[in-house]
């Protein structure tokens, strides 16, 4: 009993996680899929505070995760490919005046961005 209470206790996967935000930052090329909710690298400032449920330090962490849609250095901006289902854009999150600027915020991307691709 010791020795199989011991194992269990041990702690499971305790190697170093890579951190997601620098892997992301540092990437040249993205995939991004959701089914539920606008991707946070393509969100307006108003739709990520309602969806992060007004944690304005949250929110401005997801807005600034954009910063590498416009990157200047020897990499470039990064390209992007976004995969939003159908009824994400019919999900209502925050105002109607949120969805609004979100929608036309999307419109705006897709069409003025040659690194964002949206499907």
């Amino acid at each position: 009993e010791g020795g199989l209470r011991k194992r269990a206790n041990r702690k499971v996967g305790t190697a170093p996680q890579p951190d997601p935000y620098k892997i992301e930052a540092d990437a040249a090329v993205l995939v991004c899929w959701r089914n539920s909710v606008i991707p946070g690298l393509a969100q307006t400032p108003e739709y990520a505070l309602a969806i992060v449920r007004g944690n304005q330090e949250t929110a401005d962490v997801r807005i600034k995760r954009q910063a590498i849609l416009t990157r200047d250095d020897e990499r470039g901006p990064a390209i992007v490919v976004f995969l939003i289902e159908e009824q994400v854009l019919h999900h209502k999150v925050g105002t109607n005046e949120t969805m609004k600027r979100q929608l036309e915020h999307l419109i705006e991307s897709s069409a003025c961005c040659p690194t964002s691709r949206f499907k």
